[in-house]
């Protein structure tokens, strides 16, 4: 999707439009309990491809176990 508005924008800016195609993309990431290391490599792949920023919910592994012990 960066890539796209990128080249869009190249192409507005080389034909003398004003129009600004380079809107901040906004990423929700989920870390799948994959820990620390997991989150720290998926905001490095997302900021690579073009992400201003990403949005991680905090939710701990005790409070999920608790939620499912709450259903049964």
């Amino acid at each position: 999707m960066f890539k796209a508005l990128k080249h869009h924008d190249r192409r507005a800016f080389s034909s003398g439009q004003d129009v600004d195609y380079l809107t901040p993309i906004v990423a929700d990431g989920d870390t799948v309990h994959g820990g620390l290391t997991a989150v720290m490599k998926l905001t490095q792949l997302m900021v690579e491809a073009g992400a201003a920023g990403v949005h991680f919910e905090d939710q701990s592994v005790f409070r999920v176990v608790i939620g499912l012990r709450l259903l049964r």
